[in-house]
């Protein structure tokens, strides 16, 4: 999901002022805490109420915005990102306060005691990858998670293998298929990088498992994602953040004096 495509999800509840404030007292003390140090999360939502609660758990499994869901079954199922927030699951917000304007309501996000914090090497998610980058360099000026999944229909189309982001097990047996049909067939596999360009396919012969391949070149260590406890959240001016955490929500523009008066 593009930071920019904000979008109403239908998982936020009005709640009155007197609840945000008992809510905040004993759920998001260390969020809060945060706040006064100048390290804060912001979600633009298409909304205009003053106060909200939401449980990103509770509603149905977002998808990725104006793109297939390739990208986010495999990372919410891979190994390893097994420690962060499910990214289907969650809250995306940013630390740049200027992100959510004009895609719906700015929000303070407090998300409860404990909470996890994934956080993206880059403002969005979609560019925050760039071991994907390193394979694709020279064949294209600007790549991204975008780029990956048109280049995976792409691929599966030009192979006449079936293709469906309906589920992780539909996703799991598309890419057995590739295996069998491919498997150790180093000439075919090097003919669909260099001739065809999908570079994706790079490190492809050293696994032989098409799956465990793309897991590898999108875990998180070699392309820089933090994860943190909401306690232990640095500063950061413009990154794409996410939570799938219970979290209260207030109004930047008019009602942010709450927080100051906790």
């Amino acid at each position: 999901m593009r930071l920019k495509q904000f979008i109403t999800e239908g998982r936020s509840k009005e709640i009155k002022e007197d609840e945000v404030i008992d809510l905040i007292k004993k759920n998001c003390k260390q969020a809060l805490n945060k706040y006064k140090k100048g390290i804060v999360i912001y979600r633009g939502v298409k909304m205009g109420i003053p106060y909200a609660f939401v449980d990103p758990k509770k509603s149905k499994p977002r998808r990725s915005a104006n793109t297939m869901n390739y990208y986010t079954l495999i990372n919410d199922n891979s190994p390893y990102w097994k420690q962060y927030p499910k990214r289907s699951e969650s809250l995306i917000c940013s630390t740049n306060k200027f992100a959510p304007e004009g895609y719906g309501t700015s929000y303070i996000v407090l998300p409860y005691d404990n909470a996890k914090i994934g956080v993206c090497s880059e403002s969005d998610y979609w560019d925050s990858f760039p071991v994907l980058l390193e394979q694709a360099y020279g064949h294209y000026s600007y790549y991204n998670l975008a780029s990956f999944n048109r280049d995976l229909e792409r691929l599966f189309e030009q192979v006449d293998i079936p293709l469906s982001d309906n589920s992780y097990s539909s996703l799991q047996h598309s890419f057995g298929l590739f295996d069998i049909t491919f498997d150790h067939d180093v000439d075919s596999i090097d003919s669909l990088i260099n001739d065809d360009g999908f570079y994706f396919l790079k490190w492809y012969e050293e696994v032989w498992d098409l799956m465990k391949h793309f897991n590898d070149i999108l875990e998180p260590k070699s392309n820089k994602f933090g994860l943190y406890k909401i306690n232990n959240l640095n500063k950061y001016n413009d990154r794409e953040v996410w939570t799938d955490s219970k979290a209260v929500l207030v109004n930047t523009h008019n009602n942010r004096y709450i927080l100051d008066e906790l």
